[in-house]
């Protein structure tokens, strides 16, 4: 995820830890404020990951291997495989050992709601003889409900922690980082450093939009609508993903659909902090 949902900054961790040592060297009122500010948001992630995310996590992996290894078979059935409708024929399909099996689709179901292409369950017999055939739908909708609960429910979570965190509770450690890069950082590597930060005292580096030239607002508002369509975009191809993983029965421990997610999720990552990185840029610069 971006920036935000780390820690509710776009502060990186090393530099975190910059900043924190900062305030351990050089303590003052406002360094406190902003370093309880900071412990107060890692509880609230942590939180968050522990009571909401893993707990939606393990259920609804339970609930989705209880769909799969679900045993209520019709009569005369003993074992359930995946199969397919026919893209171009009235048959279905299964591969058992790298043979496939077609049967007519009238010699077993009058059910004429199955669509072409169509991933099914097959019921078999002992001796493999086909029982009956049924759709997969509620059984596709309860997977896809709960991998959204796992994603979506603790991903808004930690928008809404972020967003609420910067400008509430954690709002503290958010003005402090700005001024350490403002004021501190294009320092650190001075050789007069401790000369030149003894006299520094926090003060409100950011500026309110209002405050901003026109060129300014133009550029912060472009990246603001940029920055919310590429985490709509996220969500949505998240959902898509899941679905197209369900419809297509594509099985998520496979290697390379685990590294299409990861580089979907990296190329996701890189654009919204580059749109995090430019709005903070424009509100944070000093005033010509």
């Amino acid at each position: 995820m971006n920036k935000a949902l780390a820690l509710s900054t776009s502060v990186n961790l090393e530099e975190q830890a910059r900043i924190l040592k900062y305030i351990k060297k050089y303590p003052s009122k406002e360094g406190k404020k902003a370093k309880n500010a900071y412990i107060l948001s890692v509880i609230i992630t942590l939180l968050i990951i522990f009571l909401v995310m893993i707990p939606l996590c393990i259920y609804n992996l339970k609930n989705i291997d209880n769909i799969a290894n679900s045993k209520d078979f019709p009569n005369g059935a003993t074992k359930e495989v995946s199969g397919h409708i026919s893209l171009y024929e009235d048959t279905f399909w299964y591969t058992d050992s790298s043979n496939k099996y077609e049967f007519d689709l009238d010699e077993y179901t009058s059910d004429t709601t199955f669509e072409k292409g169509e991933i099914i369950f097959i019921y078999l017999d002992d001796n493999n003889n086909v029982v009956s055939i049924a759709h997969r739908q509620d059984e596709g909708k309860k997977v896809v409900t709960g991998a959204l609960q796992m994603f979506i429910i603790p991903i808004i979570l930690l928008l809404l922690h972020a967003f609420i965190g910067r400008k509430t509770y954690s709002k503290y450690w958010y003005l402090y980082v700005q001024w350490y890069r403002r004021e501190i950082e294009p320092n650190i590597y001075k050789d007069n450093y401790d000369e030149i930060i003894k006299d520094k005292k926090f003060y409100d580096v950011t500026r309110k939009v209002k405050d901003l030239t026109q060129e300014e607002k133009k550029i912060y508002y472009s990246t603001i609508i940029k920055y919310i369509f590429l985490n709509t975009c996220f969500l949505l191809l998240i959902g898509l993903i899941i679905y197209i993983a369900i419809k297509f029965d594509i099985n998520p421990n496979n290697g390379i659909f685990i590294a299409i997610i990861t580089i979907f999720i990296l190329i996701f990552y890189v654009l919204i902090t580059k749109c995090e990185d430019k709005i903070e840029q424009v509100k944070n610069d000093k005033e010509n």
